[in-house]
């Protein structure tokens, strides 16, 4: 093998340096949860069925606690962080509505 006068161990670190994703910045991540939260609030209100809201908000009760309690270890990027705002936050809307009955056409 050819290692380009480099030693092995040198070459993994220059290669998990490159390949590793920049962390969230922290003030992104926290503006996105009360951003978040704020939406989720609001769309508790009056839901158009509140056991299909319940039983859909589920994931949403169980993966929030654990994003928080672990985001020191899973460091997501901005994007992450961004992708999964979009995804709670449309889970949110076709919870409030029930996914079949989602105004989307008076949007």
């Amino acid at each position: 093998m050819h290692n380009n006068g480099i030693p092995g161990t040198q070459r993994t670190l220059i290669c998990v340096n490159i390949c590793r994703v920049a962390p969230s910045n922290s003030w992104l991540a926290r503006v996105l949860l009360a951003g978040f939260l704020t939406i989720w609030l609001i769309l508790a209100v009056a839901p158009v069925s509140r056991q299909d809201w319940l039983l859909e908000n589920l994931l949403v009760l169980a993966a929030m606690p654990m994003l928080i309690l672990t985001h020191h270890r899973l460091q997501f990027s901005d994007a992450s962080c961004i992708c999964l705002f979009a995804f709670f936050v449309l889970h949110t809307i076709g919870s409030h509505y029930t996914y079949s009955l989602v105004p989307f056409d008076r949007w």
